[in-house]
Order: structure tokens, then sequence, then C-alpha cells
């Protein structure tokens, strides 16, 4: 195949053999290793092969013989704006953002600086604001507090032109992030908010004071599928914001617990459809799941929901990228009734292909991106009564691989460069070109 081709994973089975992480020498510090985004070509690189967890790695040596050629940076994708009767819909994970206020004494709450703080807050305006254009609603993950979110409500209004009403409810997740959606108060009226937490059997270890659970089990949800019932333009619409379990502990280890919360979800959907069949329910978030796993098959069989991501060609359709490799983990799922009248949908590839250190660059090129490190998904649908338009799917400028440097032979193409965290180990992921075996 192809190597400048992207990797895609979209369920579990799917083989990454082609994916070699480069590991630096040091544990300790990974000074001299450079930033990398996808497209970049690296040369230089020489080290041990080792094997370890189930995939070869290359341990480089020295990091003064690294070479790398960028490629430029591909045209900003222009937002989709709703036309007349529509209106649009996007979902952010923001990355852990917290305030600087220590709330728990635990090191496991993140506690930034105010300065960070402020960098985060306009990166994430940008996003909101240019890249996504001031969508209709916003679901949002991995926020702390209210707070942060009427803050960036506040920053945003000189871009939207209005100050986005925050629906926000604090979880059980034991870091402290939450679940919120952001909307237009010039079209959406908050009607209801539940968080929508149940028990299963599941030893999950979560402690819910708002959860009664019967002897034996336990509360499903750190975070709780936030219900918000809405008005957009005088119409019923019910949204569905989600962070399911993530993989830390092991992918099939969490396996159940994201089968259940899907499981949960669908039943919710399940219930309203069968009073209304009619209904225009949204469901998105972050699922923590493949696009074809079992955990989305719940939650799309039978078409009770219909994931409109899935409109969007295979190269494109990925919204994070973890060792290298693209996957869909966040979803935008909608109603028969709903799904109707999709008329335009994309994901905004701004973040997971840039490295780390982007998140701090708040200069006029650094600015849109990285803002968090899951891309933003967008979708718009169309009212009742609404004019009719065929569906919209932007093509994506796709960066081009850079020809490695000749001589050295060992010229590699970045699939999925990241940037250094702390003392980091794994730096970027590469793609070799192969021979073809003989």
């Amino acid at each position: 195949p192809d190597s400048a081709a992207r990797l895609l994973r979209q369920q579990a089975a799917d083989g990454i053999g082609r994916v070699i992480p480069v590991l630096h020498t040091s544990d300790v510090d990974c000074a001299g290793f450079p930033d990398v985004k996808t497209g970049d070509s690296v040369s230089g690189l020489a080290g041990p092969l080792i094997y370890h967890f189930d995939q070869f790695k290359l341990v480089h040596q020295t990091s003064g013989d690294l070479r790398v050629t960028a490629v430029p940076f591909p045209p900003l994708p222009a937002p989709l704006q709703p036309g007349l009767g529509q209106f649009s819909v996007a979902t952010v994970n923001l990355e852990n953002h917290f305030d600087a206020i220590d709330d728990t004494g635990d090191d496991a709450e993140p506690k930034p600086d105010p300065a960070d703080i402020g960098l985060k807050q306009a990166k994430l305006a940008a996003a909101i604001g240019q890249t996504l254009g001031c969508p209709t609603l916003v679901g949002i993950q991995e926020v702390e507090n209210a707070a942060l979110l009427t803050s960036l409500a506040e920053e945003l209004a000189a871009t939207c032109g209005f100050v986005y009403d925050v629906t926000h409810r604090e979880s059980a997740d034991v870091r402290g992030i939450d679940l919120a959606l952001l909307s237009d108060p010039n079209r959406v009226q908050v009607l209801a908010v539940a968080l929508r937490q149940t028990c299963t059997d599941i030893r999950t270890g979560i402690v819910d004071a708002t959860a009664v659970c019967p002897t034996g089990q336990s509360p499903l949800f750190s975070r709780p599928p936030l219900q918000v019932d809405v008005t957009i333009d005088g119409v019923a619409h019910t949204v569905y914001v989600n962070h399911f379990k993530s993989k830390v502990g092991g992918e099939a280890e969490t396996e159940p617990q994201r089968l259940a919360h899907a499981a949960h979800v669908r039943a919710l959907v399940e219930a309203q459809l069968a009073a209304h069949p009619t209904a225009r329910l949204l469901v998105l978030g972050d699922m923590n799941d493949y696009e074809l796993s079992p955990t989305l098959q719940t939650l799309t069989a039978d078409g009770r929901l219909l994931n409109v991501l899935a409109q969007i060609p295979l190269p494109q359709r990925y919204s994070y990228v973890y060792g290298g490799v693209g996957q869909l983990i966040d979803a935008v799922l909608a109603s028969p009734a709903l799904a109707e009248g999709l008329t335009a949908v994309t994901i905004q590839h701004v973040n997971a292909d840039y490295p780390d250190s982007l998140g701090r660059d708040v200069g006029p090129e650094g600015l849109p991106y990285k803002s968090t490190d899951h891309d933003l998904p967008l979708a718009i649908f169309a009212l009742p009564g609404a004019p009719e338009a065929g569906l919209t799917v932007p093509q994506a400028t796709p960066m081009v691989a850079a020809t490695a440097e000749s001589g050295g032979g060992n010229g590699l193409w970045v699939m999925g460069g990241v940037g250094v965290v702390g003392t980091a180990v794994l730096l970027v992921v590469l793609v070799a070109r192969r021979r073809q075996a003989r």
C-alpha cells in the first residue's frame, strides 16, 4: 500500500503493523526531539529496534542527527454556516480544561498556571468562534466548572455577536471533569436539564451521592449523560451530551462499561421514540470507542440513531490520533426525523494532526491549531418546513507527505506527530516506506 496513505482504525481488529513508534533514548529528558505535524518527513533516525507491548519500536540515539522536512500548513477549513431554517451542532472535548484552584488536594486534578488558562481560553474561542463559526449548539466534554465556560462565552461575544448560554451540571468524576452544552440564546430556549445516571452490576468503583443503587450495584457513570431539552426556533429537540469511559486500564477491560453506557443511552432514546416516533434527538460527544465498535453499533442498531459523521469520506473520517493512527471516537448521532434534515457535515482537522507545542501559540498562524487533542465535528440540520437543500460534505485539503532527504535511505513520513509532554518517552509515530516483499 501507499506509505503516504493515512492509517485509520475503525475497529479493534484493524491492524496497525505499519506504525513504528520512535522513543527517545532517555525517559527523563526529551530535549532535542523536534515538533512535527502530519505530513512532515524525518530522516537521520538510527537506533535499536525493540519489541514492546505487541509493537516494534525504534529507540533513537542521537537527536542531533535528525533532519525534518516540513510541509506547509494546509489552508484553514472554512466553517459551515446554517442557512435559512437551519441550525448547526458541534461537539468539542476541551482536553482537561481546569482552573488554577485546587479543589481536591489530589495530584490527579490538573492545576494549570493562570497564564496557561488564558492561552487555552483564547485557543478555544478561536476554535468555536472561527473554525466552527459559532454553532447554534456546542456539546462540551472535559471542563471543570461552569465558570470557565461563562468566561469563554464572554470571550466569544465579539466574534459571535451573542453570549452563549451555559448549561452545566457537576458530575461524580474523580478528577472533576464535567459535561455541558453551549447554546445560542437568540434561537435556543432551554426547557429542562438532567444528568441521566443509572446503576449497574459492574463494579465501577464510582462514588456518586446522587445515585441510589440496590445492594451489590454501583453507579454506572462517573460522567452521566447530560440531557438537555430545548426548543430551536420553537421546535422541540433533546440533546444528550456524552463522555463514555476511556480505555485507560485496558481496551478489553473497560469495554463492558462503554457497552453499558451505550445500552443505557439507547434505552433513553427508545423510550422517547416509543412515545414520539418523530422526536428530534441528538446524541453526541466523546464515545472513546471506534466508529465500528460494539459500543457504536449498540447505539445505531436498527436505525434508532444514525451517525451523521459516516457521511464524511473515509480518509477524512477521524477525530483523534492515537499512536499515529486516526480514529473516529467522537460522534454526532441523530434520530431518523432529525437525520432526514442533515444538510452539511464535516470534521475540522485543526488539532489531532498537530504538535502539542502549538497549544501555547496564539500568534496569527498558530492560533487556530491545537486548541485541544480532538478534532472538531460539525453538522447542520434543517428545521421542519425549511427550504430543501442537498447534502454538503466539504473535502478537506490533504497534507501531502514531504519527500525524504536523499542519501540516507531512512526517510520516514510522520503520520501523527505529537509534541513532548513533560518527560513522555513517545515523541512521534512514523510510517516507514517499506520495500515490497520478495
